[in-house]
C-alpha cells in the first residue's frame, strides 16, 4: 500500500523543487530573466504531468514557434460551467475541483494520476492552471514565495 503524502511534505518538496529550478537559471548565462515563482512553479507541475503522461515536457511556446510546426491538439468536450453573477469568476468545472481537491488531500502524484487517466488535454490544461493557482497561493499563505509587488 503507497505511503499517504500529506500537504507538508508536498509543500516543503515543491519549495526545495522551486530552489533548485531557480539555483540552475540563476547560474544558466543564458537566461537573461528569471521566471517568476509563478511560472516556475507552472513548469514544475507541467512537469510532473507530463513525467506521468509518459512524455516529454512541452516548453513554452516561443515567438518563432509557427502554426506549421506546432499541431493543434484536438479538442476535447468539457463540462460546461455556469456562471451566475456577471461580476464574478467563471468557476471551475467541478471535475477540474475535485482533481485539484485531491492533489490537496491525496498528493499531487495521485491527482495528477487521475487527471492523466481521463485522457483529456483540456481538462487536464484546466487542472494544471488551476492547481498552480492553487498551490501558489497556499505557498504565498505560508510566505515560502512572496507575490510580486
Amino acid at each position: 500500500m503507497p505511503e499517504k503524502v500529506t500537504l507538508e511534505q508536498e509543500i516543503a518538496a515543491l519549495e526545495l523543487m522551486l530552489q533548485e529550478k531557480r539555483a540552475s537559471l540563476e547560474g544558466d548565462a543564458a537566461v537573461e530573466e528569471l521566471p517568476s515563482d509563478r511560472e516556475l512553479l507552472a513548469e514544475i507541475v507541467g512537469e510532473q504531468i507530463a513525467e506521468e503522461q509518459g512524455t516529454a515536457p512541452v516548453p513554452p511556446a516561443s515567438p518563432a514557434d509557427s502554426p506549421a510546426t506546432a499541431p493543434e491538439p484536438a479538442p476535447q468536450p468539457v463540462a460546461p460551467v455556469q456562471q451566475t453573477d456577471t461580476n464574478a469568476p467563471i468557476p471551475v468545472s467541478q471535475e477540474v475541483q475535485k482533481l485539484v481537491d485531491a492533489a490537496f488531500s491525496h498528493g499531487l502524484k495521485n491527482a495528477i494520476g487521475q487527471a492523466v487517466k481521463t485522457n483529456n488535454a483540456a481538462l487536464i490544461d484546466a487542472f494544471h492552471d488551476t492547481l498552480v493557482d492553487d498551490l501558489y497561493n497556499e505557498l504565498v499563505s505560508r510566505n515560502i514565495i512572496k507575490q510580486p509587488e
